[in-house]
């Protein structure tokens, strides 16, 4: 009899009250002697039945078994760090002499999956601020020589490079009188409210460093094939350690690969039990070892021992971001990444018409009458070929080996093609857009060799007078910066001139256009 026929012969032999019993029955597995007594700690729950009684204990399992898986998931799907949210801002006070720290609404998760919600944006008092480590005793001994009136004589302040990060906290709230029938009753608190608390700790040297994990080690994942034994070998592992590895499966034509890099990873990914430790403090059990990173600031103390911010040195490097849907989206997208959104030469780019003569030499200067003399000196001239970047480039990263100019014609012997450099001797770049910060541009020029413009462009005679010439113009994306230190994403797509973009820094933009001989 099959294991289907069973199963339907016992589902028939049950009245519909019993039913359930008897397959909830049949789903258990028999008790071993040897378990443990804790070993379905971590995934009991309540079972119910006609006539359960529910005591205060079972509606805590309950409650305890939700909150833990939900916070399993979280910490093993979702990750830690900030989710949306926690913008710090800093503003001036008293005419300068003091600055007040801001933080806006937002959303973050603990390396156990606990949730961290702020609500309401208002000012952080720092006062209230749980200090760590050292601070904690600078502020300490700063008040009692405030209290007993023993204060250094003034002093330029000292100031602390400090991380500011925001720590999961809960509290008992709405105290209650149970009743126990005989006026014996004592108090409890109703509900549990959740929160959360920031803290400030010293750095260590003084560097501000990120919180996300750097790229993980990956091997070979080969393994050594199946053999079964037999009587001429030895079945000891320590003797066989020398067989041939093999290796994975060829990937298919449409797949990345075999995942063994992946499996690797996870394999070897711990399991967190998400027991973080809460420690008690004014009445609160905070997560102090749990922290989430938000950013690097720098304080320093007044004459009572309350710190006080005195600047925000990087609200973004140190935070570990949650990886939601939508920011893997924009992602994949390339939505972080500078792209070239325009080049000069569009018009022309991969066309099937010429480029008229006059329309080429438009893009050089007219040089000076006196210039035109053939041993005259002259100096770069700047061209119009011209790119435009969505976003601020470095412009300390624009140098002229990050363009690549060729002019090919054939040859009239047998019809090679002949390929020659255009001498781009520099880059011009325009000053910083308005809010950009310096050092940094959206377009730049391209300039070239003087005497290589007045002879070839001006008065010839040159290669370009008798044979329709195709230029090629390269830009190279992994030597250009953006201001976030990313290079540009530079790839062509399709025949479009701009923008440039497949979703990947760096890349080389290719563009062509033929131009008619000058003769």
């Amino acid at each position: 009899m099959s294991p289907n026929a069973e199963v339907f012969r016992l589902k028939s032999m049950c009245r519909p009250d019993q039913k359930d019993h008897i397959m909830n029955e049949s789903r258990q597995a028999p008790a071993q002697a040897s378990e443990a007594p804790d070993s379905c700690a971590a995934g009991k729950r309540n079972r119910y039945f006609r006539s359960k009684q529910m005591r205060a204990g079972d509606f805590s399992l309950e409650q305890r078994y939700g909150i833990g898986r939900r916070r399993m998931l979280t910490r093993a799907i979702a990750g830690w760090g900030v989710a949306c949210g926690f913008e710090l801002t800093s503003s001036d006070e008293k005419g300068g002499t003091n600055r007040t720290l801001a933080c806006g609404t937002g959303l973050a998760l603990d390396r156990h999956g606990r949730e961290l919600v702020r609500m309401a944006a208002g000012p952080l008092a720092l006062c209230d601020v749980l200090l760590l480590g050292d601070l904690q005793k600078i502020a300490d001994d700063k008040a009692r020589a405030a209290a007993s009136g023993t204060q250094a004589p003034a002093s330029d302040p000292v100031d602390f490079k400090c991380l500011l990060q925001a720590h999961y906290s809960e509290r008992n709230v709405d105290r209650v009188r149970t009743d126990d029938g005989c006026g014996c009753g004592e108090d409890e608190w109703n509900h549990v409210c959740e929160t959360l608390t920031f803290s400030l700790a010293m750095l260590a040297c003084g560097r501000c460093e990120s919180s996300e994990d750097g790229c993980m080690s990956c091997g070979c994942c080969v393994a050594a094939p199946a053999q079964p034994p037999d009587a001429g070998h030895d079945a000891n592992p320590e003797t066989t350690g020398d067989a041939p590895v093999q290796l994975p499966a060829d990937a298919t034509p449409l797949d990345r690969g075999p995942h063994g890099c992946l499996c690797e990873w996870q394999t070897h990914r711990p399991v967190s039990d998400g027991s973080g430790d809460l420690c008690t403090c004014e009445g609160a059990a905070i997560a102090i070892e749990d922290g989430v990173p938000l950013a690097c600031v720098t304080i320093r103390f007044d004459e009572c021992g309350c710190p006080v911010i005195v600047s925000i040195d990087d609200a973004c490097g140190p935070r570990r971001l949650v990886k939601t849907n939508d920011l893997l989206f924009d992602l994949i997208r390339g939505c972080d990444l500078t792209r070239i959104v325009d080049v000069s030469w569009k018009k022309w780019h991969r066309k099937g018409e010429v480029m008229p003569w006059t329309d080429f030499q438009a893009y050089f200067p007219s040089p000076s009458d006196s210039a035109r003399q053939p041993r005259a000196p002259v100096g770069p001239v700047r061209t119009g070929f011209s790119m435009t970047f969505s976003g601020p480039v470095m412009v300390d990263t624009l140098t002229p080996d990050c363009v690549k100019v060729s002019v090919r014609v054939a040859e009239h012997r047998g019809g090679w093609i002949e390929s020659d450099q255009m001498p781009v001797v520099d880059l011009a770049a325009a000053d910083p857009s308005s809010g950009d910060p310096d050092g940094t541009t959206r377009s730049v020029s391209l300039v070239v060799g003087g005497p290589w413009c007045r002879d070839e462009i001006w008065n010839g005679p040159s290669e370009l007078d008798c044979e329709v010439a195709c230029v090629e113009i390269q830009v190279f994306g992994d030597f250009i910066l953006d201001c976030r230190g990313q290079a540009v994403d530079a790839n062509p797509v399709g025949l479009r001139a701009a923008p440039s973009g497949n979703g990947t820094p760096g890349g080389t933009y290719l563009s062509l256009f033929r131009i008619a001989p000058r003769g």
